[in-house]
C-alpha cells in the first residue's frame, strides 16, 4: 500500500510538471523583446561585421551586418525567455562569441564582443588506401600550458578545401593544433606560433582511415623524472577460445609502440577494431597497465 501510495503521488507530481511545462514552452512565444547592445573590442580599423544570433531551443535566426571598429555598439532586438548564441564575422578576424539568457523583465543587456587578428594556416593532403577524399576539415586550437595570459581562449574553425589543399584563418597566438576530417585520423601539431602577416604551412599530411587510440601519460607525485624515454605499447587483447588458439601468433607478433612527447601525449592512428591493452614503461619507474 505504501508503494502504491508513493506511486501515486509521483503521477500526480509529474502531471503537475508537465502542465507547468507546457505553460512555460507557450510563455516563451509570447515572450517581449529585449535590446541587446553588444560592445565590439579588438577591431582597429572600420570593417564590415555580420553578426548572427541563433536561439538553442528554437531554430529562430536573428542576423545583422553594419561597418564597425573598436568602441562601436551594435543593438539586437531579441526574445526574452531564450538562451542565445551570439557569433560574428569579420575578415581577417575571429571571436569565440558568447551564449547568454535573456530574461523577459531584462527590457535591455548588454555583453563584450572581443576578437583576435588572425592569419592563415595552409596545407596539403593525400588519401591512403584509395579513400575518397574527405570534402571538409577543421583546425581546433587551444593553448598550450606556456601560453601567455594575451593568448585567445580555444576554439574551432571551418577549413575551406580545394583539391587536395586546404586553409583555416585562425587566431594569432601560441596553440596546440588539431586538424581533423570527418571519418580520418586526426593530425596533431604542438605549440605552433602564429604570427600576424605571415602564414603557417603544415606540410602534407597522410590522412588515414580507422580509429584512434590517444592520450598523455602524467608522472604524478615524481616531479624530478622527466618523460625521456618513456613508452606506451598497444596490444590487441583476445578473449575466451580466440586467446587459446591466437596464442602462439600472439607470442610471436610485434605490439605497437610509441614514444610519448614532451606533454605526455601519444597517438596510436588507423587503429582497427578491437580490444586493447596499454602498457606504459619509464626507464626509472614501475611500468602502468592499463587494461579494458
Amino acid at each position: 500500500m505504501r508503494l502504491l501510495l508513493r506511486g501515486g503521488e509521483q503521477l500526480r507530481r509529474r502531471s503537475l510538471f508537465f502542465l507547468l511545462l507546457i505553460v512555460l514552452v507557450g510563455s516563451l512565444n509570447t515572450a517581449a523583446a529585449v535590446d541587446l547592445a553588444l560592445r565590439i573590442t579588438g577591431i582597429d580599423e572600420p570593417v564590415k561585421l555580420v553578426v548572427e544570433a541563433s536561439a538553442t531551443d528554437s531554430k529562430e535566426v536573428i542576423k545583422a551586418s553594419n561597418r564597425v571598429q573598436s568602441g562601436a555598439v551594435l543593438h539586437l532586438n531579441l526574445a526574452g525567455n531564450h538562451i542565445w548564441k551570439i557569433t560574428g564575422s569579420v575578415v581577417g578576424y575571429w571571436t569565440p562569441g558568447q551564449t547568454i539568457f535573456l530574461r523577459e523583465s531584462q527590457e535591455k543587456d548588454a555583453i563584450f564582443l572581443k576578437f583576435w587578428p588572425t592569419t592563415s594556416v595552409n596545407g596539403h593532403f593525400s588519401v591512403a588506401d584509395k579513400a575518397s577524399k574527405p570534402q571538409s576539415l577543421r583546425a581546433y586550437f587551444q593553448p598550450p600550458p606556456d601560453a601567455g595570459d594575451e593568448n585567445p581562449p580555444e576554439g574551432s574553425v571551418r577549413c575551406e578545401v580545394l583539391n587536395s589543399d586546404f586553409s583555416c584563418d585562425l587566431p594569432l597566438g601560441k596553440w596546440d593544433l588539431k586538424i581533423r576530417a570527418p571519418g580520418f585520423v586526426s593530425h596533431f601539431f604542438w605549440g605552433k606560433v602564429l604570427k600576424g602577416g605571415k602564414a603557417l604551412e603544415l606540410g602534407t599530411l597522410r590522412l588515414k582511415q580507422g580509429g584512434s587510440i590517444m592520450g598523455f601519460v602524467s608522472l604524478e607525485g615524481h616531479p624530478r623524472h622527466g618523460l625521456d624515454g618513456c613508452r606506451v605499447e598497444l596490444r590487441e587483447v583476445k578473449t575466451g577460445h580466440e586467446q587459446k588458439d591466437d596464442l602462439e601468433r600472439r607470442l610471436n607478433e610485434k605490439a605497437e609502440m610509441e614514444k610519448v612527447n614532451s606533454r605526455g601525449f601519444f597517438h596510436f592512428q588507423g587503429v582497427a577494431p578491437g580490444i586493447f591493452e596499454l602498457n606504459v614503461t619509464h626507464p626509472d619507474l614501475a611500468p602502468e597497465r592499463v587494461f579494458p
